[in-house]
Order: structure tokens, then sequence, then C-alpha cells
């Protein structure tokens, strides 16, 4: 979901103009430079930038996932010693998925109130929150013999 997305056969597109050179080597190296087009460019009002936006990238899925993140871990306060260790290495694991399935969209295209922004604060939040007593329990575990 993270990288470029097939809205219909035969056409690819990105939010991230900056990848173009990476995209060029990837053709390159597959050996179709001869038969792929590239441009970039502003959107130019013909057709529904949200349609294209909803074909490319399925952000119903991915405002579920979050969703089920927030839910998961928003207010929660775990005690002290292997319960905050534990609920770091969860909030982690967790959210290391979602930088390989969110495109990272500009946010004139995202709907509004993005899902996607509350989920990352709570990351935050709670990383900050949890970092160093987590690291402290760790140490704790790592150095008793």
């Amino acid at each position: 979901m993270g990288g470029p997305r097939q809205p219909r056969p035969g056409l690819w597109i990105s939010p991230h103009t900056s990848r173009e050179a990476e995209a060029k080597q990837v053709v390159e190296s597959l050996g179709l430079d001869a038969e792929v087009y590239s441009f970039c460019g502003p959107f130019s009002g013909i057709g529904s930038e949200r349609t294209m936006v909803e074909q490319a990238w399925h952000l119903g899925d991915l405002a579920t996932a979050y969703e089920g993140f927030v839910r998961e871990f928003a207010g929660l306060q775990p005690d002290p010693g292997d319960q905050v260790l534990l609920a770091q290495v969860r909030l982690v694991d967790a959210w290391r998925r979602f930088p390989r399935l969110d495109p990272q969209l500009p946010r004139e295209l995202l709907p509004p109130h993005w899902i996607g922004v509350r989920a990352a604060n709570v990351f935050k939040d709670l990383h900050q929150e949890w970092h160093a007593p987590a690291q402290r329990r760790w140490t704790t575990l790592t150095t008793d013999t």
C-alpha cells in the first residue's frame, strides 16, 4: 500500500515525485525503459482527484487498521516494570507495519480528520512516555545475574 499504486492496468501513480530516480532505476533494471513512459505534474482537473486516490490507495482499509491501533493503545496505562516494557514492545511492533501500508499522501488528498494523524500522535506520545521506564526495566532484566 505504501508505494506507487496501480489504479488501472498499465498505469502506476505515486504522490512522491522525489522517487522518480528510484522508479527509473527499477524500470531500467527490468529492461522496460523502451516501453515505459513517465511524467511528473499536478492534477489537471479532468476527472476526480478524490476518485483517483480512492482507486489507487484503499484508504478505507488503512483507516480501519489505524482505528484498531488507536483502540488498542489510546488511553493504555501500563503498570511500571514488566507491564510498561511489554506495552512498549507491543506498541512498536504494532506501529512498524504502518510505514509499509501508508502511502504518506499529502494532507490535501486525505479524507478530512484523517485517523492516521491521530494514530501517529498516539504512537509518538506513548512511545515517548513509556521509553524511559521500559528501558529501565529492560536494563534490569538484562543485567541481573
